[in-house]
């Protein structure tokens, strides 16, 4: 249900800062909503939350673990339609969808490795569009997402160690 409303998730990246800066608080509440409707669900994760990842985005804010959560249920429902939209053939198009892909890597984090697949198959197609700004979400994208795999594995790594 969530995926069929991300009408402000789009403005994340917005180049306005005003709509950005909107769009984030509209973010910031609905998760903290969210969280606090799913508390019995999510009691584990709200009691010992994930640390920040070691190569997050210095200079990105971390979204609040409500939002993390409802975007780790809703991931498989909008790569599709990413997939579909970064490769467009219409500029505007292409520019959101590939900010909509960074955010939505960043708010999965690690969870985003089960899409390993369809996500660097679409990427590597985006990273030689012909518009700059997509290039540069794209390449934000495919940094942080490499970034969370090494992570994921690291923790794997040193589990067997």
């Amino acid at each position: 249900m969530f995926h069929s409303k991300l009408s402000f998730f789009f403005s994340l990246s917005d180049e306005v800062p005003f709509v950005s800066n909107l769009a984030n608080s509209l973010w910031s509440a609905a998760g903290s909503k969210y969280l606090e409707e799913t508390i019995e669900q999510n009691r584990d994760l709200a009691d010992f939350p994930p640390p920040r990842p070691v190569h997050y985005p210095k200079d990105v804010t971390r979204p609040n673990l409500g939002c993390r959560i409802l975007t780790w249920h809703n991931v498989c429902n909008i790569l599709p339609a990413i997939a579909n939209e970064v490769t467009d053939w219409l500029q505007p198009t292409r520019i959101k969808s590939s900010q909509l892909l960074y955010q939505l890597i960043l708010n999965c984090e690690e969870k985003v490795t089960m899409h390993v697949e369809k996500i660097l198959g679409f990427l590597s197609k985006s990273t030689f569009d012909e518009e700059p700004v997509v290039v540069k979400f794209v390449s934000y994208s495919l940094i942080s997402f490499i970034h969370f795999i090494i992570c994921l594995y690291y923790h794997i790594i040193d589990l067997r160690l």
